[in-house]
Formats: structure tokens, sequence, C-alpha cells
């Protein structure tokens, strides 16, 4: 699965990966993580993102649903925002 980064809004993150290769929006920007040496941190990216939709695969079956659209989307075809 290729994976896009929104906000919590639903917006298309300037971040993320776009095209016709990516199959779900998830989650991706200002995600609050574990940081090496210092605690916690506040981070973006499609590396936060991909791992929300395995999660969701993992707990789904292998199937998702849509919640709506990403909104912004460059490639001017919204993604669809993963949901279990």
């Amino acid at each position: 699965y290729v994976v896009s980064n929104m906000d919590s809004n639903g917006k298309f993150s300037p971040t993320s990966n776009f095209g016709a290769s990516v199959r779900y929006a998830a989650p991706g920007t200002n995600v609050r993580t574990t940081w090496k040496g210092s605690g916690y941190a506040t981070a973006n990216g499609t590396s936060y993102a991909a791992p929300h939709v395995a999660g969701l695969l993992a707990l789904s079956g292998g199937t998702l649903r849509s919640q709506g659209t990403v909104t912004a989307d460059p490639d001017g075809k919204p993604d669809p925002i993963a949901l279990k």
C-alpha cells in the first residue's frame, strides 16, 4: 500500500507523497511520538501515516473502508481516508 499523509482535519499535507499509486490517506501531521534521548516530539510524514494504515489492515483482516477523501490533494484525485 502506498499511503499519503493528512492532518487531523483531512487536509493533504505538503510533506506527503502523491500520485496514482496512493491507495489511502491517514493521519501523519503533528503526530506525538517518542523521540530518542528527549522523551517526546511532534513529527510529520508518511512514515507516521503508513503504520496507521498497516494497523487498520491488521485489525480489519485486510479490508479497509473510506471515511471520505482528503482535501487539497495536488494531483487533483483526492485520496480516500482509511477507516477500519
